[in-house]
C-alpha cells in the first residue's frame, strides 16, 4: 500500500523481489512506485536533472525543448498549490507532469550504461555512403 492505494504490476503474476537492474529490465512499475515514495519528488527531480532531464542537450539541431522535471517548488510556482505526494508515484514511472525528449533519454541511458560517465548523444544528419 502506498498512500492508501494498492498499486499492481503490469505483469499479472508480478516480478517477485527484484533489484534495480531487474526492475529496469522488467519494467517493474511497483519497484519504482516504492522507490519514488522513499525518495520523494524533490530527490527524484534532483537526480533526474543531474542525468540531463529537464535541460536541453545542447546539440545543434534547433528547436530543442528542455522538457519538465517537476518538484515541490514548481508546483507552488506554476500551479499555486503544494505537491501532492501521490503524484510522485506517477512521476517515478515516467507518467504525470513530467516531459522528457528522446534525446534526453538517449543521453541518460548512455550515461548509465557507461558507469556514470557522461556521454553526449550524436545525431547523424545524413546516412554515410
Amino acid at each position: 500500500m502506498i498512500y492508501g492505494h494498492r498499486y499492481r504490476c503490469w505483469k499479472p503474476e508480478g516480478h517477485g523481489r527484484v533489484n534495480l537492474y531487474e526492475a529496469i529490465r522488467g519494467s517493474c512499475n511497483t519497484y519504482f512506485h516504492h522507490l519514488g515514495q522513499q525518495l520523494g519528488i524533490d530527490a527524484i527531480a534532483h537526480y533526474a536533472q543531474m542525468l540531463g532531464l529537464g535541460e536541453v542537450t545542447r546539440l545543434d539541431i534547433g528547436g530543442e525543448k528542455k522538457g519538465l522535471v517537476p518538484g515541490s517548488r514548481w508546483s507552488l510556482e506554476v500551479r499555486g498549490s503544494p505537491w501532492f505526494p501521490g503524484e510522485t508515484i506517477s512521476v517515478a514511472i515516467g507518467q504525470g507532469p513530467i516531459l522528457v525528449t528522446p534525446l534526453q533519454m538517449a543521453e541518460l541511458f548512455a550515461t548509465v550504461a557507461n558507469g556514470g560517465r557522461h556521454v553526449r548523444p550524436r545525431v547523424a544528419l545524413s546516412t554515410p555512403v
